[in-house]
């Protein structure tokens, strides 16, 4: 490809299935008022995969063995652009999002951008719920993270504060200064998540500059029904467990221990006791059967680490 026909931004989606909810997010990807040049590349990912009817304008590739980490990392190395953005297959995005999320690594020093979160609607019993955990939104302020930002933290690491990569751009240099995404985490995986938060502490720790820009945003389209989120939340805390444990033995990050011992129960006790008052008034929110799936998750978490890592090593093999 020629440096004419380079684009400037390389638009990875990582989907399984996504059907209907896959159309509008090429469809609002295709609407953006932006002057970049930009690829799409949609990996389909899963053991059924093949049953979506690829665009003329997107580069498809299918990928059976599933994990979304390994989705992105085959996504981000057919990427043609300098700049990699990403895009879960549940979201849509406004005309404005490119231009918001990309332009401060090409105009400024940034190594990755990420982009505020909306939910799509609020209709449901589980939608209401999600976004009462704090969905997927982060802070609404303009935010710098680097490792200075990093260090300041002794006891916890709240790397969720910096955004997801599920809205997010980077530099393509950057899988090359801290390697691609850990395909032992993440959804598809017996560790389920914590994938983009574990690639966000390499960035930090190597010393790479993150921009929180609440401007570049989406809507995301939460799980309607209760039994998707219960699945969707045990994830969250079997790969925030997973993530310690890997912080310990490979970067000998001792605020992982804390992390665990420390913030997990006192957040989970707090958000018990205000759920217990709420009850004493007369009103609920969180479900106190759904709390206690989610630490026996919490739990879960060391032999899931266990499974995916075997996982991992057996496919490499292969």
């Amino acid at each position: 490809m020629d440096n004419f026909h380079m684009p400037d931004v390389s638009i990875v989606i990582c989907t399984c299935r996504a059907g209907v909810r896959l159309t509008r997010l090429l469809e609002s990807v295709w609407k953006q008022r932006t002057s970049l040049r930009y690829e799409i590349i949609v990996v389909e990912n899963g053991p059924e995969v093949g049953t979506s009817e690829p665009a003329s304008s997107v580069q498809w590739i299918l990928e059976r063995q599933p994990g979304l980490s390994r989705a992105r990392n085959i996504g981000v190395r057919a990427a043609n652009a300098p700049v990699v953005a990403f895009l879960d297959d549940d979201m849509e995005a406004p005309p404005n999002w490119l231009d918001d999320l990309v332009n401060p690594i090409l105009h400024e020093d940034f190594e990755a951008v990420t982009g505020g979160t909306r939910p799509l609607k609020l209709e449901t019993d589980a939608e209401v719920l999600f976004d009462a955990y704090g969905g997927h939104g982060h802070s609404n302020k303009h935010s710098i993270y680097d490792a200075s930002w990093l260090a300041r933290h002794f006891l916890m690491l709240p790397l969720w504060k910096a955004g997801g990569l599920g809205n997010s751009a980077l530099r393509r240099d950057v899988f090359e200064r801290v390697g691609y995404f850990d395909e032992a985490l993440g959804a598809g995986t017996p560790a389920g998540s914590w994938e983009d938060l574990d690639m966000i502490y390499r960035m930090l720790a190597s010393g790479c500059r993150i921009l929180h820009e609440p401007s570049a945003e989406v809507w995301h389209a939460h799980r309607e029904d209760l039994g998707g989120l219960a699945r969707q939340l045990c994830a969250y805390r079997r790969g925030e467990v997973c993530f310690c444990l890997l912080a310990v033995k490979r970067y000998r990050d001792l605020r992982a221990i804390s992390h665990l011992t420390l913030w997990i129960p006192y957040w989970r006790t707090t958000l018990f006791a205000r759920e217990l008052w709420r009850r004493v008034q007369g009103k609920r929110l969180f479900h106190f059967d759904l709390m206690g799936r989610e630490i026996l998750a919490y739990a879960s978490g060391p032999a899931a680490l266990v499974s995916s890592r075997r996982r991992r090593t057996l496919s490499e093999k292969r």
